[in-house]
């Protein structure tokens, strides 16, 4: 990934920006957004601070966040997209990627669907199959392309999702 600059004083500015703005989080928001920049904190240290072979593997990050409707979560998806371009100068759809179940849940954020990241076919309401947008004849799957610089991956509303799509989409990653 990109690797510009000073993202340290990057991160105080925007942090001082998210303090001093009108819509500030509240304490469990800073909870969440405080845990993504201390996991890529550690990577970036594990990355760059240390040499090539000692670099630690650890395992994926994998956090819920939960809360009545209206309860901010969406807020905070808005607020982790500022911080990887912001701080990290990482681009959506390259570095980090928001998806959701539905169109409508991936709209809220600049998002994608789960069928339309992971090239997923589906059945429409007439029960067509939409086929995706992978062709089995490239000598170079999409997916291998498209998750070549991912570094995160979130899920908005994953409860709205079936079993099998995700796995589809786990299988497609």
């Amino acid at each position: 990934y990109k690797r510009q600059g000073d993202w340290c004083a990057r991160y105080k500015n925007w942090r001082f920006k998210l303090e001093s703005s009108a819509k500030r989080p509240y304490d469990q928001q800073w909870l969440i957004l405080d845990t993504m920049h201390q996991r890529l904190v550690q990577e970036y240290d594990d990355e760059y601070k240390t040499s090539f072979a000692t670099v630690a593997s650890s395992e994926p990050l994998f956090k819920l966040i939960h809360g009545w409707p209206g309860s901010g979560k969406t807020q905070v998806l808005l607020w982790l997209r500022e911080y990887f371009e912001e701080v990290w100068m990482w681009e959506a759809g390259v570095h980090f990627m928001l998806l959701a179940p539905l169109n409508s849940m991936a709209a809220n954020f600049d998002g994608a669907t789960l069928h339309s990241f992971g090239e997923i076919e589906f059945k429409d309401r007439k029960g067509q199959v939409v086929n995706s947008r992978r062709r089995k004849e490239d000598a170079l799957p999409n997916m291998t392309v498209k998750c070549s610089s991912l570094r995160v991956l979130i899920i908005d509303e994953i409860e709205a999702s079936g079993i099998e799509l995700l796995a589809d989409l786990e299988e497609t990653i």
